[in-house]
């Protein structure tokens, strides 16, 4: 609210100079603006004096070829460096510009490879737990969540045609899980409601004895959670889905900020950060059971490296969803369903323990459809998104900007149904000088639109 506010009051202040300036000095005024356009359209020009606002309009963005946009971005970010805005300023940036050639507005729909056929449905689940998790899983801990019968018990009654969900709120597609605990999940939910004083297992929470796995895959094959338990079983209590919260996180970078090369030590081997992330790239867009979007890819964006014991070490990736070199918005656990309600932000995360296997996943699928509305060539360049921020910020803050990429903003049209609208956008990421608040700022890379979002402190493990 104190962001808009100073915005509202700065774009006051800037139309009061304005009307001055035109009734005292329009010939000095024309000449400045002039100066600015001809600042814009020359990326080569030096600039020797510091500018407040850089204001610019629409007609004054300027549009240029991905390719000039990304040769010209190392000089853009220097000029920020030296000074050319008196409220943006920066040091260290990461810059991830896509190296496609066009772009496009895209409508995001989940997949349909399966339909709606309940026992297909059903089968597809268990194909990919059992791709997961290996074909010595026990049978009775196959539950689906939506009736609460186990695997065998939910295909024969698809088969009578008495299929029925537990909760009438509940979707009524069969949604297989596996969970290898001291009790199954059925036994555990009759408990709970014959016995209201019973203590024992929860759905919740349940650790089960020896050796843990668990699964699920969701209905329309959107999303899928795994873990295949070696990592947790070296957990001696708690057994954090997130091992970081359990074992000692080392360094956390972004992909484009980390030494590729640096060798990581795992149970079985080492293996350097580069042929990890291509491994993991792989294995989710060409190893995977079931009908994926090969258009649809999906990349690391950031790394984590846990210390696990004093020998061996776990890598964490964060993946985005990427279509045509664009890598849809990322954020991490908690910050992606903060924020600005009417967006969505991709996540999903792969823990490797072993050089060749994923033991732990969670996150989305690249099964979705992907239908490209309008596209086009040229887009407003880095340097007027810049302009159009610094201009936005006006002259009470100052913002050090610390990454700059390009993204799919995606737009919730349906959230019941999974539909979203990708909007081509600079996300430019920085930290208010004063107040430490972080904040992205998003400039459709069409028409310069301009939006942003605070990204609140973390305390204590809360938001």
């Amino acid at each position: 609210m104190i962001f808009l506010i100073m915005r509202k009051r700065e774009e006051l202040d800037i139309k009061m100079k304005k009307r001055i300036l035109i009734l005292l000095c329009s010939i000095i005024l024309v000449m400045i603006l002039g100066s600015v356009v001809r600042n814009i359209n020359n990326n080569n020009e030096k600039v020797t004096k510091k500018n407040t606002f850089n204001m610019i309009s629409s007609e004054d963005i300027l549009y240029s070829s991905l390719n000039e946009i990304r040769t010209n971005s190392d000089k853009v970010v220097n000029d920020v460096k030296n000074g050319i805005y008196s409220n943006i300023s920066a040091d260290n940036v990461v810059i991830n510009i896509t190296d496609a050639d066009n772009v496009s507005y895209i409508t995001i729909s989940p997949g349909e490879a399966i339909g709606e056929n309940k026992l297909a449905i059903l089968q597809a689940e268990r194909d990919i737990l059992d791709y997961y998790l290996g074909n010595d899983c026990i049978e009775k801990y196959f539950i689906d969540n939506t009736t609460y019968l186990s695997y065998e018990e939910a295909k024969k009654a698809i088969e009578n045609d008495i299929y029925k969900p537990i909760n009438d709120n509940i979707d009524m597609n069969p949604w297989l899980a596996y969970t290898l605990e001291a009790d199954t999940l059925k036994d555990i939910y009759n408990k709970t409601i014959s016995d209201e004083n019973y203590q024992g297992e929860t759905i919740e929470n349940t650790f089960g004895e020896g050796k843990y796995q668990y699964g699920y895959v969701m209905p329309d094959l959107a999303s899928v959670w795994i873990n295949k338990g070696k990592i947790y079983s070296m957990e001696e209590q708690y057994h954090w889905t997130e091992p970081e919260y359990y074992f000692d996180l080392v360094e956390e970078k972004d992909i484009y900020d980390i030494d590729l090369n640096n060798k990581i030590k795992l149970s079985n081997g080492e293996i350097t950060i580069e042929n990890a992330v291509e491994f993991v790239q792989d294995y989710f867009d060409n190893r995977l059971p079931y009908n994926v979007n090969n258009d649809v890819k999906k990349r690391v964006d950031e790394i984590k490296i846990i210390k696990c014991t004093d020998d061996t070490d776990i890598l964490c990736f964060r993946l985005v969803r990427s279509y045509n070199d664009l890598s849809f918005e990322g954020e991490n656990q908690g910050a992606a369903y903060m924020g600005i309600p009417e967006y969505i932000k991709d996540c999903s995360f792969a823990y490797m323990i072993d050089v060749d296997d994923i033991d732990i996943y969670f996150g989305v699928t690249s099964a979705v459809n992907i239908n490209e509305e309008k596209s086009f060539v040229e887009c407003v360049s880095l340097q007027s998104a810049l302009q159009l921020v610094s201009q936005s910020i006006g002259s009470n803050s100052e913002y050090k900007i610390f990454k700059i990429e390009t993204i799919y903003r995606n737009k919730i049209i349906d959230g019941e149904k999974n539909i979203f609208y990708g909007i081509p956008c600079w996300k430019i990421s920085g930290r208010n000088i004063t107040s430490d608040e972080e904040i992205n700022f998003y400039v459709n890379m069409e028409n310069g639109e301009l939006d942003y979002e605070s990204i609140p402190k973390m305390i204590n493990g809360n938001y």
